[in-house]
């Protein structure tokens, strides 16, 4: 081995054993901070998705009353009442 790769790899050596210390330090600090936006965004997030539901939720149970209900206002037509079919044209003949 020669001397020069001898002291490639001790310099090499040296400065992973400075940076590694360094860059967890680093990652350590940026955690925090990142770690607190994420607890306040997941807390959006939840106080969002409860109101989407109970609005939902309310939606449902208002359109299941009305169904239950049953249709407000309207006059029950009796067969007589209803329009005539329309009737199939026949072959041979034009309108």
């Amino acid at each position: 081995m020669s001397t020069r790769h001898f002291l490639t790899g001790a310099v090499v050596g040296a400065a992973v054993v400075v940076a590694v210390p360094v860059t967890f330090i680093v990652v350590s600090g940026m955690g925090t901070p990142a770690a607190r936006a994420a607890r306040r965004i997941g807390g959006i997030l939840r106080e969002k998705t409860r109101e989407a539901g109970i609005e939902t939720l309310e939606v449902l149970e208002d359109f299941i009353a009305e169904v239950q209900a049953g249709p407000a206002g309207t006059v029950e037509r009796s067969a007589a009442a209803e329009p005539p079919a329309a009737q199939p044209a026949q072959a041979g003949t034009r309108r």
